[in-house]
């Protein structure tokens, strides 16, 4: 391990000098930054991988109301690359990729469009919908060409930033030191009961600035949710479920299944898995090889990112449960987070 990072020592050290570089472009103006007439609210993270940026987005677009807000992804996964604006009814994951397909399915009335050039996306999406108030940046901290009012930084508190490294020997995509763009730090997926001195801890180890607001979030909830009905679906114990996963960190969703004491076989793939039908087939005869398991356990983003033709072929055989989960913020942060954007879109 210790000749690898020496190895890879040089190419971080040559990536740290080109986001620096960068980052220092736009910070001194040498780069030019779009402003839209829109609010703009930029929700991203420093690492590479999930840390809980669409619960936010939905989080968002909840608070805000789905006919005030408009959603811009590069749509990550997606097998095209220009412009485009998500409609349900023609669209899937091919065209969106699966996190903006899942969140076009969720909620019918908002505008969401998809573009790997943020400025361009942001001038067709107003052009597309004039009506729009706000506009809600995926997955955009790195996205510095455009200037958003409200910086959103998330990180989860068992893998926080700061205790990361820059790739290629960490996962961070730009130096912790970048922490300061922001304008609200969410520590994401903490207990539920997190003691008010490990909070401060926490705040201490970040070292967030005067202007800085930092706040403190947790998975407040799992749904099983039945595909065909749409309905609230009650977990049977006395039987056995296949758990398909397909997205990196799993370690939350697998402790919540054990701590309900809920008898499961898992199936884990790649972060955003193209499932195939040869994944199909394999997922029946893996079903028929399984005593008394008759149902399926897949995660939201999966589930979306399944085609229609190969889910209707998987529930021929099973029944396919949708896992969703919902967060909300430790003591009086809710109500100070919601005021904080609240104040700005309104």
């Amino acid at each position: 391990m210790n000749s690898l990072k020496f190895i890879l020592k040089p190419l971080q050290l040559i990536y740290w000098i080109l986001i620096n570089l960068r980052n220092q472009m736009y910070s001194t103006g040498f780069f030019k930054i779009y402003k839209s007439s829109k609010k703009v609210i930029s929700v991203g993270n420093l690492s590479m991988g999930g840390t809980g940026k669409t619960p936010m987005v939905e989080y968002l677009i909840r608070l805000i109301g789905e006919n005030n807000v408009g959603v811009l992804s590069r749509g990550y996964g997606r097998k095209t690359n220009d412009f485009i604006v998500a409609n349900k009814k023609i669209h899937s994951s091919s065209n969106l990729g699966d996190e903006c397909n899942m969140l076009i399915n969720k909620f019918d009335k908002i505008t969401l469009a998809c573009d790997t050039n943020r400025v361009n996306g942001i001038k067709k999406l107003t052009e597309h919908n004039k009506f729009l108030k706000t506009i809600i940046l995926d997955d955009g901290y790195q996205h510095r060409s455009l200037f958003r009012d409200i910086n959103i930084l998330l990180t989860e508190m068992n893998d926080l930033f700061i205790d990361d490294k820059l790739i290629p020997i960490g996962r961070l995509r730009e130096p912790r030191c970048e922490k300061k763009r922001a304008d609200i730090i969410v520590v994401t997926k903490c207990k539920r009961d997190i003691e008010k001195n490990n909070i401060k801890s926490i705040e201490n180890k970040l070292r967030i600035n005067s202007k800085q607001k930092i706040y403190f979030s947790y998975i407040s909830k799992y749904n099983f949710i039945e595909s065909n009905s749409n309905g609230l679906y009650k977990i049977d114990e006395n039987q056995k479920y296949l758990l398909i996963t397909g997205f990196e960190k799993t370690a939350e969703l697998v402790n919540h299944l054990n701590e309900i004491n809920l008898n499961f076989v898992h199936l884990k793939f790649k972060d955003h898995y193209d499932f195939k039908e040869k994944n199909i087939d394999f997922f029946i005869k893996k079903l028929h090889k399984l005593k008394n398991c008759k149902s399926i356990l897949l995660s939201e983003k999966d589930y979306f990112r399944i085609s229609d033709k190969l889910l209707n072929k998987l529930r021929k055989v099973a029944k396919i449960v949708i896992v969703q989960i919902e967060f909300d913020f430790i003591y009086d942060d809710k109500q100070a987070f919601n005021n904080q954007i609240l104040k700005l879109v309104k």
